[in-house]
């Protein structure tokens, strides 16, 4: 509540809330960032303290918030090439947008999820993941990095009679995973 952002739009995080990204560039580590999602546009304020931070899914005027995104494995696609080259410590975030209505996910998982959608994205997601786990391990930083995955929300899917989120507050929208990996083990 303190830092003053309720919504995605229409809002910029103050300048003086200190962020874990201020810190950590402060203790000499490299930040990267790599968003999926114009919710998350250097306009918001997220920005400050990465060094690099690839937004480049915003077109347009932010005042429009019409929810462009780029798919899982574009922004991966952005970020693997900086993953052997960031020097440590290093703090990276990779952030998917995918899934998020609309559920358009791209072949083979729109076939393989023809009547769920939403879990064609997920498992389209997943994969963007293991990319990024796997070019960890061809990089060697599998031991020395923590690796946490989170979800920021999950989807009404009609279970309460609501398709999306963001109305109530329900286990199937707030019961989020929250994954740590280091040294190989979950």
């Amino acid at each position: 509540r303190r830092h003053g952002v309720r919504d995605n739009a229409g809002y910029k995080l103050d300048a003086g809330v200190p962020l874990l990204t201020d810190r950590l560039k402060g203790a000499g580590f490299a930040t990267a960032a790599f968003v999926s999602s114009a919710v998350l546009d250097r306009e918001g304020g997220l920005a400050r303290g990465f060094s690099t931070y690839d937004d480049s899914v915003r077109v347009g005027d932010r005042r429009a918030f019409d929810y462009q995104e780029r798919a899982a494995s574009q922004t991966v696609e952005a970020a693997l090439p900086r993953i052997a080259a960031l020097p440590a410590p290093f703090f990276l975030w990779i952030h998917f947008y995918d899934p998020h209505l609309p559920y358009v996910p791209p072949e083979p998982y729109a076939t393989r999820f023809k009547t769920k959608a939403y879990d064609g994205e997920i498992a389209f997601t997943d994969d963007a993941l293991g990319a990024v786990l796997e070019a960890l391990d061809q990089s060697g930083l599998r031991d020395d990095t923590l690796v946490v995955v989170f979800g920021d929300h999950g989807e009404g899917l009609y279970d309460h009679g609501h398709m999306a989120h963001g109305l109530h507050v329900y286990d199937e929208a707030v019961r989020v995973p929250l994954l740590f990996r280091h040294q190989g083990r979950i």
